[in-house]
Formats: C-alpha cells, sequence, structure tokens
C-alpha cells in the first residue's frame, strides 16, 4: 500500500513537472510573439513597462511608427487569467498586423478586432483596449476606448494632469459596436499616461492607491526621460505591494519633445 502511495505521488509530481515546463515554455513563446518594440522617433520620448504577475501576462502593448512618423500605439487587458489570455493577446496581435490600411483611424480598429474577438474568443471572456496614434504633422493624438482604463494627459503648460478618458464597450460583447474617436491636441513637453488596472489597483496594506498617487509619482520624476518615469514608478509601486504584483502591470508614457 505504501508502495503503489509513493509510486502514485511520484507520478503526480513528473506530471506537476511537465505542465510547469510546458507553461515555462508557452510564458517564454508569448514573451517572444507579443515584445513591444519602442520606435524611435525625433518628436516623442517614450518610456513603457510591462510585467506579468504570475507567468503568463494577459496585458499587451503594441508600438507602430509608420513613414510619416507618426506613432501608433495599443495596449490591452484581457478579463481572465492564464494561458487563454495569454492566447487571445496573440490572437490581438496577429489581427491588429493584418489591418494597417486602418492604422489612422482607431475607431475603425477596434471595431474590426471587436468582431475579431467576438467570434473567436470563448463566451465569458472580453478584452479592454485603448487605441490612438499620434501625428506629428498637427502635433495631435486621435484615440478610442473599448472599456480600458482611463489614461492621463499632462499639460506643461498648465502642470496638471487630466484624465484621458474614452467610453466604449468591451470588445467581444456584440459584434455589432461603434466606437467613438476623440482628439487631443499635445504641445511641446506634453504627456500621454496609457495603463493597465494593474497600475491603479495597486493593493498595499492600507488599500488600493488612488489614481493622484499614481500622477504623483509621475509628477515627483517629470525631470527625468520618459522610460525613467516609468521605471521609477514600477519601482515604488512593487515595493508598496511588498515586490509582489496582485495583477499584471503596463505603464506607457509618451512624451512630445520637438
Amino acid at each position: 500500500s505504501y508502495g503503489l502511495a509513493y509510486r502514485e505521488h511520484q507520478s503526480l509530481r513528473n506530471r506537476q513537472q511537465e505542465i510547469e515546463s510546458e507553461i515555462e515554455v508557452a510564458a517564454n513563446m508569448q514573451q517572444t510573439f507579443l515584445r513591444g518594440e519602442i520606435p524611435e522617433t525625433k518628436h516623442l520620448d517614450i518610456g513603457a513597462l510591462s510585467r506579468a504577475a504570475k507567468k503568463m501576462s494577459g496585458d499587451y502593448y503594441h508600438f507602430v511608427r509608420d513613414d510619416n512618423d507618426c506613432v501608433s500605439i495599443a495596449i490591452a487587458d484581457v478579463i481572465g487569467k492564464g494561458i487563454p489570455a495569454a492566447l487571445s493577446m496573440s490572437m490581438i496581435k496577429y489581427a491588429m498586423d493584418s489591418v494597417p490600411e486602418q492604422r489612422m483611424q482607431p475607431a475603425a480598429i477596434l471595431e474590426n478586432l471587436n468582431r475579431v474577438v467576438e467570434q473567436n474568443v470563448e463566451a465569458g471572456m472580453f478584452i479592454t483596449m485603448m487605441y490612438g496614434i499620434y501625428d506629428p504633422r498637427v502635433h495631435r493624438f486621435y484615440y478610442s476606448g473599448a472599456g480600458h482604463e482611463p489614461g492621463f494627459f499632462y499639460s506643461a503648460k498648465d502642470n496638471e494632469f487630466q484624465e484621458l478618458a474614452a467610453k466604449g464597450l468591451l470588445l467581444g460583447v456584440a459584434d455589432d459596436t461603434k466606437y467613438r474617436e476623440f482628439e487631443k491636441p499635445v504641445n511641446l513637453d506634453d504627456m500621454i499616461v496609457l495603463l493597465s488596472d494593474g497600475v491603479t489597483e495597486c493593493r498595499t496594506e492600507k488599500g488600493f492607491i488612488e489614481r493622484e498617487e499614481v500622477t504623483a509619482l509621475i509628477r515627483e520624476n517629470l525631470h527625468l526621460p520618459a522610460q525613467k518615469i516609468v521605471d521609477r514608478v514600477y519601482g515604488e509601486l512593487e515595493r508598496l505591494q511588498d515586490f509582489e504584483l496582485r495583477d499584471d502591470f503596463t505603464l506607457i508614457i509618451l512624451r512630445r519633445k520637438v
């Protein structure tokens, strides 16, 4: 009886090790497929950081720079965890790559992706997203949102943060959803801050932090390049959580420099 129990224990242990190994491979593949390369442009100082709370991430961001030096940016969050969420993110990436002619139309991008998600993702799994494009020819940021965490817009002239909200239904709820497009003029040293709810729902021993605490951290580091601001904010929020993320964390900052 002891021998049978021991063999069963060893079998379960070996199977667990196999599963963990498969998850590790899947996580490495996800990081390879979804790695967001930050474009270099003379008009914007860009910083971005994304960290998974577990091995697999449900967050995603993606940059594209075109021949006119326009920079488009997508940030998304799957309502769900683990491998299904990671597979959904991969589907979103390749769906975005298939519609390059619509990159200048954020609302059209979301409507296209919404149909893809509604037809291909299992019931009960939805995706939030914000998609925008900065056009240096007119110094404006055009954007649309699908239920995603509101970002921030920092006005250098007024030295204040405003909420960058774009209301819209989550991707995957209804295939005929229409999205509204917004626009924002961007002056010298203004900043666009995009994030996932893992930033604003950072939980400490005192409870969830306020959005104002996030903007305060950014304000403390305004003298730094965008990437260093992102790194500093992440480091401080990670410290407040005793170096254990409760949710996937993604933070992006775009600052106009010329």
